[in-house]
């Protein structure tokens, strides 16, 4: 964790010290170069998230994992992979949603409270 804190930090201290206070949160955003130059570093933050998901995601697959294979079974067998397949999936759509859903979380509890309520009062 301490390497990944190191790089975020050098990123936003890198970044105040080229934009000053005038800096977006994102720091992207704030370079004024070519829209290629900006795209690509979006695309490049896309791929370190994924490889760092799997990482920290790994406890929880393995979790999982020993509670659904077949232990009498090659790891690498129908069953197995195909839970594993699907397992991680399921897991990535839910914690994806979740992440989505942060910064609208006061309209999503809204929104669910309100569903709630509608099926109460039948």
């Amino acid at each position: 964790y301490g390497i990944i804190a190191i790089t975020y930090l050098a990123v936003a201290i890198t970044g105040y010290w080229a934009f000053g206070y005038a800096v977006n949160p994102f720091v992207v955003y704030s370079y004024p170069g070519p829209q290629w130059a900006v795209t690509l570093a979006l695309l490049l933050a896309v791929v370190q998230i994924l490889g760092c998901y799997q990482i920290y995601t790994r406890p929880t697959y393995e979790a999982i994992e020993i509670k659904l294979s077949r232990h009498n079974e090659s790891p690498v067998s129908f069953w197995n992979a195909s839970m594993r397949l699907i397992i991680t999936s399921i897991y990535m759509i839910i914690v994806t949603t979740i992440c989505c859903m942060i910064p609208f979380f006061i309209d999503v509890s809204v929104a669910v409270a309100s569903a709630d309520i509608e099926l109460l009062q039948r």
